[in-house]
């Protein structure tokens, strides 16, 4: 148990500075590449601690947990922990009309269905996700029309793959 304390101490440790970092900077972007470093700084943390640790702070090797020699449990666990943070932080950056119709219901109680739509325009949940894709060079808008950009096509490739992986229709 010392192993994963310490692996989610690790852990806290990279999501407090990447937070920190986000705070310093405020540029409105992703920190992706911060972030990137930070975890990978921290993996190497766990390598070290891991590989050189004083008896006392790891388990017995014959512990298993995942079929996993329990000593190895935390560069498990580290990893998938980085990815559910990225994952959770990715989504506070975009806002969903999902995530938007709970934040003004939070604020405001009670709202009618006009009032929801009134409040869910195209210019606030569609042009902003056009924007960001044509800045991030997913598409490219030549005045009249987007068109998918290479990056773009494999993005909608994979998704496409994704789903039909996970056997999902699409939607959201």
């Amino acid at each position: 148990m010392k192993d994963i304390t310490l692996s989610f101490l690790i852990l806290l440790g990279v999501i407090l500075s990447h937070a920190l970092w986000c705070r310093m900077r405020k540029t409105g972007e992703l920190e992706v590449l911060p972030f990137i470093a930070l975890a990978f700084f921290g993996f190497l943390v766990h390598v070290r601690v891991f590989a050189f640790a004083p008896s006392f702070l790891v388990a017995e090797a014959q512990a298993y947990i995942w079929d996993v020699p329990f000593t190895l449990t935390p560069l498990v666990f580290y990893p998938l922990s980085t990815l559910i943070y990225f994952t959770f932080y990715f989504n506070t950056r975009v806002e969903s009309p999902s995530q938007r119709i709970l934040r003004f219901l939070k604020t405001k109680r009670n709202m009618s269905h006009e009032e929801l739509r009134r409040l869910l325009t195209d210019e606030k949940i569609i042009l902003p996700r056009l924007n960001d894709l044509v800045r991030f060079k997913f598409l490219v808008f030549d005045g009249k029309e987007y068109h998918l950009l290479p990056m773009g096509k494999k993005v909608a490739q994979a998704l496409k793959l994704y789903q039909v992986f996970l056997g999902r229709e699409i939607g959201g």
